[in-house]
């Protein structure tokens, strides 16, 4: 059963260095799958029903310059991206980082732009701002059939998944950027036909005046605002622009009194939005929060505040999303603060969120041992002093062979000689005595008388 709100865990930079999964080897690059795994089943496993993860992320050093620099387009010899052509790394690698969140039972949310990099420190890597087309920006107009070519892209790339489309990362809050969603976005949606309840306007909540107890002013209207406005207009009816969530950063920070004790951006959403549910849904994230004395993370609410948070949250009329995203912090650190989201979830309504409990890590079989052993060619076992032929053989560790061959044996002795036979006694029949010795000289002439005594014998 579908989760009555999203649990969302920011992990923006899970393609960074040291804070991500991905690595670069001076000429390619590898993902850590194993690693990546594991920190999805723990978060899964402790109520998270979503991640959110940028394209790729801008703010670590890099060890190699540009070419360490993970994102897809191609880095040409100047040292400039090519905006008009993709790498081959990028899109498998990107994809099996998707798909694997998706085997833990969370949907990516996947910010198509990311405003954040187009500023210090993090520039000096975001291609919008190096690039042999020679944009600066993605809000140029130069540049508009480059986001359209990024974005098809990853449609195309991404087909299948389990994704969730916001429009971008904190886009500008300024009059530029709404000229380029109409101008670029929005034919795009179209063209894509995408689903409005999968995406998020990308814009935050700007802030009005708090005027005290808890209550803002009305105005002014903001530049989320707008863009909403527009987005009723040009995709109607008018009410679907409420099928959009809309982002509020910033909430777990300083508090303002005891009636906005999270924050001006949490109380303002939590007073235009919370008391009415025709207005649409929304999230509340901490993103941007680094004022809270919690040295493991960054500044970002820790679990007690967060379970307290949600708490006040999931108990609006029109209650949000919960985004949390790491800063810093072991695994186990990050686990405890959803598991505190989830704890306030389950008393709101009676359950656990879907993921809760089940997907706890399996590490992987250890790797196969091989030893090499000497076996009987016929038998393959042990060999014996009499097989004919030994040959060497790879069996898996605790699998070699323990028995001697059988099959060759001792040859058995040769049979003994016969015994000896007895001495055959003497012939007594006399010898004939030779012939005369006349005759043996005369033999000729006996031979003659011979033959014709035979003749005259036939005539008579």
């Amino acid at each position: 059963m579908k989760d009555r709100v999203n649990i969302i865990y920011g992990h923006l930079a899970a393609t960074d260095y040291s804070f991500g999964f991905v690595s670069f080897g001076r000429k390619t690059w590898a993902l850590d799958d194993e690693a990546w795994k594991k920190h999805c089943a723990g978060i899964a496993n402790a109520g998270a029903s979503a991640v959110r993860i940028l394209p790729y992320a801008v703010w670590e050093a890099r060890p190699y310059g540009r070419k360490s620099q993970f994102q897809p387009w191609v880095l040409g010899a100047d040292n400039l991206w090519d905006l008009s052509k993709f790498n081959a790394y990028y899109f498998p690698i990107m994809r099996r980082i998707i798909q694997i969140a998706n085997s833990y039972g969370m949907t990516v949310w996947f910010p198509l732009f990311d405003n954040c990099q187009l500023y210090a420190p993090g520039s000096a890597y975001s291609p919008w701002k190096h690039n042999a087309q020679g944009v600066t920006s993605f809000y140029d107009e130069a540049a508009d059939k480059l986001c359209a070519a990024w974005v098809k892209k990853c449609f195309a790339e991404f087909k299948g998944l389990d994704m969730f489309w916001p429009w971008g990362n904190e886009l500008a809050d300024r009059q530029p950027a709404l000229e380029w969603v109409r101008r670029v976005l929005f034919p795009l949606i179209k063209e894509l036909d995408v689903p409005f309840d999968r995406m998020t306007y990308g814009f935050t909540m700007g802030e009005v005046a708090y005027l005290g107890s808890g209550e803002f002013s009305d105005g002014p209207y903001t530049i989320q605002d707008t863009a909403r406005k527009f987005f009723g207009m040009d995709f109607p009816p008018e009410n679907n622009k409420l099928k959009l969530l809309r982002e509020v950063h910033k909430c777990g920070t300083t508090a303002l009194d005891k009636f906005c004790p999270y924050g001006h951006r949490a109380g303002q959403a939590g007073f235009w939005w919370g008391p009415r549910i025709a207005v649409g849904p929304w999230v509340l994230s901490d993103d941007g929060v680094h004022e809270c004395n919690n040295p493991k993370d960054g500044g970002r609410p820790d679990a007690a505040r967060w379970k307290a948070m949600a708490t006040w949250a999931l108990g609006l009329a029109n209650y949000p999303s919960l985004e949390h995203l790491p800063e810093g912090g072991a695994l186990d650190y990050q686990v405890s603060v959803i598991t505190a989201i989830s704890e306030a979830y389950k008393a709101r309504f009676g359950k656990w969120p879907e993921n809760y409990g089940k997907h706890p890590y399996v590490p992987p079989p250890p790797p196969v041992e091989y030893t090499t052993v000497k076996v009987c060619k016929t038998s393959e076992l042990i060999p014996n002093a009499y097989c004919p032929t030994v040959i060497e053989k790879k069996f898996i560790a605790g699998q070699e062979p323990i028995r001697i061959c059988a099959v060759h044996k001792k040859p058995d002795d040769p049979p003994p000689p016969p015994p000896d036979e007895p001495p055959v006694p003497p012939d007594p029949t006399p010898e004939p005595a030779p012939p005369h010795p006349w005759i043996k000289d005369n033999w000729g002439w006996v031979a003659a008388v011979i033959l014709a005594l035979v003749a005259l014998m036939l005539v008579l």
